[in-house]
């Protein structure tokens, strides 16, 4: 789910329902035929509007012979009306709007505040377009019930009884009555019904919450003694039913089966904290009159007292119910109510700081599918003094057929959906943003809002008999140009497209062509709901790019030796930071970056591959994030341990390079909630409009349970004077940007937003997205969600899934990873989400189809723009020895993909290996990037349009064939395996042990060294929760060379009898050893701990009888020491 804050917008499953995508593109034929280099523009800017001028500009033109109408989101068939902004304004949440199709106006309820209960009524004549106050009235808050024929108001009188009264199990002392008027719409009469007493406790001055009157002519009274009463026409009491909750308001009365619905309040627990909010309920009032009140949450609507929106749920045409939940991001639900049963009530469902993050709630709480017909996104609400002030209303109007409904889906923008069949039917564009709007027969009558001024319009609902296309008749491999539309009236079609072959050239749903390959193919329109096709053709030429007869190469050259090939290795489980970039210099050269021997080093190429020269650079800080060629300068973020946990220590420091290499500023981060940077996960960099955004991760301070938790973190500079501008490195939701156990992340902006992709582990569990404006700060994502779930436990470090890669298309942001369902397999399957940026909507795309069985699976994948719509997805394939847990057998996978993430191509193969190496478009449009395979390093270079002769012309290559890799000591972060147990590449070139290969080990013993590939290291520290959970570990050995014993890292191993903490270790983490309760003989060698190195309750709760051995010398500040951290108990002994 993807909540969209700034823009409003939500995509949600409610059941079986999905909400309907809304809006279609209209793109001006003007700039369809400006956008293609094959066009004559100066023929389209002499006259754009006339047939002869797209033929003239080689346009193909569709349609009638005459046609003068500029293409374009159509205005209204008729001129907007200023109103009376005084009348019609509803400034009082008391103020009614009516609209009359049988008198042909419009009646205005408005509170009176200069004449405190009063209300006046005025009427607005459509014909003469004049006003007219009708009659004035006074009644108490919230005592107003409207229909389309009638409004009903009440007055009320208190008494006192001069005995108190016994009912049941209730006494009284007072009464109440109440006198119901009746305002009838179509004749202008009044009638009134004066109701039975109503026994009351207290001498009320207001006791009437709220009234309601139905089909039949009964009338429902809430009072604020929580009584309901249901009364005939005559006034008398038919029954009565006691509530706990609030009646607030009652919205409508279904006549089939007796169902009635309610504004009343639920109380949503919100991280611990109690929200008021006016909720949708339901009632019924049987044939015997018998009134049930279940008081059950079927929909939140709005947040009381912050985010009011007037008559959010109204009945349509006695059988549908719409309902607007603004809370949910402006969600229109139509309800069938007579299928619904009031008694189907599910339970409201919250997601906060769990799977989703951010916030996400259930919208209906219906467990019958049947009962919602549509979910549809509505336009954006915008609040003044905590109410809506862009709309009053459900923001929907049935048509007279009962068969469609007319939807306000943007400011300007009325949307006809068929309901039956859940489509899009038509759009029509009005001339200000709509406030309200009703159906009058075949004409739809809104009243529009802009700048606090009011219109009115009327526009004529009927459909046009025909319509215009236009398209290129040419394009060139590479080309994206939109297909334009045309009627001759208000409406905007909905279209559909079809292309007779998608691999030559492809459509989306909005009309937007891509020419992939030569060739020649047809597209097919069809609009809705005139059923009117259209057939064009499109002639694809080769472009430069993809004539190129070279279809591969593979040039080896001098340059520093490194082993990037095949790597990152996919692990579901932690990322690592990149090492390996490549660009393209401005003289057509290229320049190769990589961090080696903790140094980063420059090789520059000329545009033959030619080494031209060669230097380093020693980092700033000990730690090496990652590398950004921006347009004007490089960028290289370094970092550094914060052990002490200080804000005044530099954890963070971005340095900027001239193109040279010449280093010309930098901004220093301290603090940032920081204890190791990069930790677990990756770092990647975007620029706009000169700053620079940094999106990295950081293991942070230790928490309350003495754990430095992991998560994303992102800095925001400016360029000019590499100032920090903005940052976020807190704890909090994904609706922050926050991410626990982030162990990928990547950054990219377009004009407007910064986009963010992490793959979480636990707060999201799944891909996290969000998108933030730049001119927001960074903690304030106009959208956030889960566009991808992962299976399996919160926090559990394994996902499963793998994440490599993001890039923005015109419409879409695409995120490219591998992984599988969660389980601890190894056969990873590649996948592609996509991201509506205007909608929020996401869709995955599995490329490939690996089982458990097959003992294949994918390697990382590489998605590489090569325009702004047309992108090429890489990827390796290899088998899998379960036994001897090595791959081999490597191919690339390739396969061009269109902007929204759906495969444009077939899917080739070539034995050219990948690498860390993120390949890049040259400026020739060749896909580049290079290899290093225990060597120097290898450029391979591919023409992405000509993949099947890439396909053919290297399946012979054998250059990449044998893995030489094995043979360089591997990188920081790498993950190892020695004797099933998993160890990993620490800064310092040794290694620390991270977990048994099972849980359910009785004895193990940590190396003093392991050997991997021919090299050796040695093993310095045992990792936080190393041991956690290994409940039958009896016996540990602890190498010589050990220096760190992480937090946790034997929590509650409950059958560990003894320990020997060697001579090296200087740091043993907080609850190390908590809950060992066997544990009862201790022997510590090292003199290196002190009070600070200790965490506390590092020997709490281990055995009553321990025995804890220390050296002589030590003894009496380790027994100190020792008793602040837990060795405290009457029969626990330290010694030496």
């Amino acid at each position: 789910m993807i909540n969209m804050r700034g823009w409003r917008k939500i995509l949600f499953s409610i059941g079986c329902i999905s909400v309907l995508a809304l809006h279609s593109i209209c793109v001006h034929a003007t700039d369809a035929a400006m956008n293609n280099p094959d066009v004559n523009k100066e023929a389209v800017k002499e006259n754009p509007d006339t047939k002869a001028a797209y033929e003239k500009a080689g346009i193909i033109y569709e349609g009638e012979d005459k046609k003068e109408e500029t293409i374009a989101q159509y205005g209204a068939a008729s001129v907007a009306q200023s109103l009376d902004a005084n009348l019609f304004s509803t400034s009082s949440r008391y103020d009614r709007i009516i609209f009359q199709p049988e008198k042909n106006g419009i009646y205005f309820i408005k509170y009176n505040n200069k004449n405190y209960g009063y209300y006046d009524v005025f009427f607005y004549d459509l014909n003469t377009k004049s006003y007219k106050n009708v009659y004035t009235f006074r009644t108490g808050d919230c005592q107003l019930y409207t229909t389309k024929d009638a409004f009903y108001y009440m007055t009320g009188k208190a008494g006192s009884l001069s005995e108190k009264v016994t009912v049941g199990d209730k006494t009284y002392g007072n009464t109440y009555t109440v006198t119901i008027t009746k305002y009838d719409l179509i004749t202008g009469k009044t009638s009134e019904t004066t109701l039975d007493a109503i026994y009351c406790n207290g001498y009320w001055g207001n006791f009437v919450s709220c009234i309601g009157v139905d089909t039949k002519g009964r009338m429902y009274v809430a009072t604020n003694e929580d009584e309901l009463l249901l009364y005939d026409r005559q006034g008398k009491c038919l029954s009565k039913q006691s509530y706990t909750g609030e009646i607030y308001e009652f919205y409508g009365f279904d006549a089939t089966n007796g169902n009635f619905y309610y504004k009343g309040e639920y109380n949503w627990r919100y991280w611990g904290y109690d929200h008021y909010m006016a909720s949708l309920m339901a009632g019924n009032v049987d044939s015997n009159n018998k009134i049930a009140l279940p008081e059950a949450n079927l929909s939140i609507l709005y947040q009381m007292g912050f985010f009011t929106h007037q008559q959010p749920v109204t009945m349509l045409n006695d059988k549908y119910l719409a309902v607007l939940t603004t809370f949910s991001s402006d969600t229109l639900l139509l309800l069938d109510s007579n299928v619904y049963d009031y008694t189907d009530h599910t339970k409201q469902s919250t997601s906060i700081n769990l799977l989703n993050s951010g916030v996400s709630v259930s919208v209906l709480n219906v467990g019958n599918p049947n009962v919602s017909k549509l979910a549809l996104q509505t336009s954006q609400s915008e609040y003044e003094n905590d109410m809506d002030t862009s709309s009053i209303g459900p923001r929907c109007a049935l048509t007279s057929d009962g068969n469609r409904l007319i939807v306000k889906t943007d400011d300007c923008s009325l949307t006809e959906y068929d309901i039956a069949g859940k489509t899009k039917i038509s759009e029509v564009k009005t001339t200000h943003p709509v406030y309200t709007f009703a159906m009058y027969g075949n004409q739809c009558v809104a009243i529009e809002k802009e700048n606090n001024a009011y219109y009115i319009e009327t526009i004529e609902w009927t459909y046009p008999t025909d319509y215009s296309v236009m398209a290129p008749a040419t394009m060139q491999v590479g080309d994206c140009i939109s297909i334009a539309n045309q009627t001759d009236s208000s409406f905007v079609l909905d279209y559909t497209y079809e292309s007779s072959d998608p691999n030559t050239v492809s459509v989306d749903k909005n009309g937007k062509l891509l020419a992939w390959k030569k060739g020649s193919a047809s597209i097919k329109v069809h609009a809705s709901p005139i059923n009117v096709d259209k057939t064009l053709t499109i002639t694809v030429t080769d472009s430069v790019a993809s004539a190129n007869t070279k279809y591969y190469s593979t040039t080896a050259t001098k340059g520093k030796a490194s082993g990037n090939m095949h790597n990152p290795e996919p692990t579901g489980y932690y990322g690592n930071t990149i090492s390996s970039y490549l660009t393209q210099l401005s003289d057509g050269g290229y320049e190769r970056v990589e961090f080696l021997e903790q140094k980063v080093w420059i090789e520059t190429y000329n545009s033959a591959f030619g080494l031209v020269k060669q230097k380093s650079i020693k980092p700033e800080l000990p730690l090496i994030g990652g590398f950004f060629s921006g347009e004007q300068y490089n960028f290289v973020v370094y970092g550094q341990f914060n052990s002490a946990q200080s804000d005044s220590v530099e954890t963070f420091r971005i340095v900027k390079y001239d193109k040279a290499w010449n280093r010309v500023g930098a901004c220093s981060v301290y603090g940032a909630n920081t204890y190791e940077p990069f930790e677990a996960g990756g770092l990647s960099m975007a620029e706009k409009n000169g700053t620079l955004y940094v999106h990295t991760c950081h293991t942070m301070y230790a928490g309350d349970d003495g754990l430095h938790h992991q998560a994303n973190c992102t800095f925001c500079v400016q360029q000019s004077d590499m100032q920090l501008i903005d940052s976020y490195s807190g704890v909090m939701t994904l609706s922050y940007g926050y991410v626990s156990h982030s162990f990928m992340q990547f950054v990219k902006t377009d004009d407007t937003y910064v986009y963010r992709v992490d793959l979480g582990d636990a707060y999201p569990r799944g891909i996290a997205y969000t998108a933030t404006k730049m001119t927001d700060k960074i903690r304030k994502p106009s959208a956030y969600g889960t566009v991808k779930n992962f299976s399996g436990s919160t926090g559990n470090n394994w996902t499963g899934n793998n994440l490599s890669g993001m890039e923005l298309s015109d419409d879409y942001c695409l995120i490219v990873g591998c992984g599988n369902d969660g389980t601890y397999a190894v056969n990873y399957n590649t996948w592609v989400v996509s991201v509506d940026k205007e909608k929020g909507t996401f869709n995955e795309n599995v490329v490939t189809a690996h089982s458990k069985n097959d003992n294949a699976s994918t390697g990382q994948p590489k998605l590489v723009k090569l325009n702004n719509n047309q992108f090429l997805l890489m990827w390796e394939e290899y088998s899998y020895n379960k036994k001897t847990e090595e791959a081999g057998g490597y191919v690339t996978k390739m396969v061009l993909l269109n902007p929204n993430g759906e495969l444009a191509s077939a899917i080739y193969q070539t034995p050219l290996a990948l690498s860390e190496c993120s390949p890049i478009v040259n400026s020739e449009g060749q896909v580049v990037w290079y290899v290093t395979n225990g060597d120097s390093p290898t450029f391979v270079k591919i023409n992405p349009y000509q993949l099947q002769k890439v396909q053919e012309t290297s399946k012979n290559v054998k250059l990449f064939a044998k893995d030489n890799t094995d043979n360089l000591p591997a990188k920081v972060g790498t993950k190892l395996k020695y004797k099933k147990n998993q160890y990993v590449v620490m800064e310092d070139g040794t290694v620390a042990f991270v977990k048994p290969g099972k849980k359910k080990i009785t004895s193990l013993s940590i190396p003093a060294q392991i050997k991997s590939n021919g090299h050796t290291y040695n093993v310095s520290e045992i990792k936080s929760k190393a041991f956690n959970g290994c409940k039958k570990l009896k016996k540990i050995t602890i190498g010589k060379n050990i220096r760190v014993i992480g937090t946790k890292a034997f929590y509650k191993c409950t059958a560990l009898k003894k320990i020997l903490i060697p001579s090296k270790v200087e740091k043993i983490g907080k609850k190390a050893f908590y809950g060992c309760k066997s544990l009862k003989d201790i022997r510590i060698k090292t003199t290196k701990l002190s009070n600070k190195a200790v965490g506390s309750g590092a020997f709490s709760k281990i055995h009553s009888k321990a025995v804890v051995r220390v050296p002589s010398k030590k003894l009496k500040p380790y027994k100190k020491l020792l008793k602040r951290k837990g060795v405290k108990g009457k029969k626990q002994r330290i010694k030496k």
